[in-house]
């Protein structure tokens, strides 16, 4: 369940890329440009060109250290609030200068929460399903890609050009949602065997008592046939209090 539950956050993660590849030329030449489209592309140019070498500082020299002090979910908790306030901010179109800004705010965060969502699959499945989740994985992402551009390129042309945006930025914290939600092999061994310890530890302890029981039982036994014998108990009291005793002690 729970790498479906992550197979669902990539799919909903790669839309919202998948949005701004493909809408991002057009709402700037919409918004910034005047419907000039060589001006457009010249920009959008130099904003994929920042783009690339942002993701490759961030992979090469950031990610690692943000992982190792925050950890796989709270990497991508904390990518995906910057992605989503990066998309909310595109989605106010001040000037192109401000576009390029929060364009590249979103980018660094989505590098950042994207490579953890890749990765924490592998902590909930079983080493030997590595190969069936992390293929099933790509789909969904594949399938994000190949239909994301059919599904906000109408919303954009008739019914909103900011909308594209503003619903990506939601996506985004659902996404942090949906992998925060599932819990890591590591948390579940660590639980069971937690859980397993607690049983253990009991065992020992119940057996411990159960030799104190037997023993007492008989140490009064042989006392009471001392006792009979001796002539200071008749039998039938000796084996009155003996099956009393055993009641007692069976308690």
């Amino acid at each position: 369940m729970a790498a479906w539950i992550i197979c669902l956050a990539n799919f909903l993660s790669a839309i919202t890329f998948t949005a701004f590849e493909s809408l991002g030329v057009m709402y700037e030449q919409d918004e910034f440009f005047e419907g000039d489209p060589g001006a457009a592309t010249l920009f959008w140019s130099k904003i994929l060109c920042f783009v690339g070498v942002l993701g490759l500082v961030t992979n090469l020299f950031l990610y690692i250290p943000i992982v190792t002090a925050m950890g796989l979910k709270g990497s991508i908790a904390f990518g995906g609030v910057i992605a989503s306030v990066g998309l909310f901010c595109i989605s106010i179109p001040l000037n192109k200068w401000w576009y390029f800004g929060t364009g590249l705010f979103f980018v660094f965060g989505d590098n950042i929460m994207q490579t953890s969502c890749n990765t924490i699959i592998t902590t909930v499945v079983d080493p030997s399903q590595f190969g069936y989740a992390i293929g099933m994985m790509t789909l969904a992402i594949n399938i994000a890609r190949a239909f994301g551009p059919f599904v906000f390129g109408p919303i954009y042309e008739h019914v909103s050009k900011t909308l594209p945006w503003s619903s990506n930025a939601v996506f985004k914290l659902i996404v942090v949602a949906l992998c925060c939600s599932v819990k890591e092999k590591t948390q579940e061994a660590a639980e069971a065997a937690a859980t397993g310890e607690a049983v253990k530890d009991d065992v020992p302890v119940q057996k411990e008592r159960s030799i104190v029981k037997e023993s007492s039982l008989a140490t009064l036994k042989r006392a009471l046939s001392n006792a009979s014998s001796g002539g200071l108990l008749t039998p039938g009291a000796s084996q009155e209090f003996g099956e009393a005793s055993e009641f007692i002690f069976g308690l």
